[in-house]
């Protein structure tokens, strides 16, 4: 052979080489890109999940808490309520004290 031809066929070698190399790269990139995808796909499906599971427990607390301001309402009605009975309660009590005083004793 004469020394072109080494040359050529050292640079053929090379090309194929590379073509290889390029094959197997891209076969890598394109494993890399379907698993990075599928984790993206895969973190997606979890945010929306998480998402889905705030809402339901913010629906909840609201729930909740308009549930324990009712309760609260109610308590304060009550306690308004008692203290008008406590009132009146009080009230008779001191006028049956002043019938008693004035009544005859036996």
């Amino acid at each position: 052979m004469e020394p072109n031809d080494v040359t050529v066929e050292i640079l053929k070698n090379i090309r194929d080489e590379i073509r290889t190399t390029r094959g197997e790269l891209s076969a890598r990139v394109d494993d890399l890109r379907d698993s990075l995808s599928a984790r993206i796909d895969d973190t997606n499906n979890r945010l929306a999940s998480l998402e889905r599971r705030q809402v339901e427990a913010e629906v909840r607390l609201a729930t909740e808490v308009t549930q324990g301001a009712r309760v609260l309402h109610d308590l304060r009605d009550d306690l308004r309520a008692d203290r008008a009975l406590r009132h009146r309660v009080d009230d008779l009590e001191q006028r049956g004290t002043r019938i008693e005083a004035h009544a005859p004793q036996p």
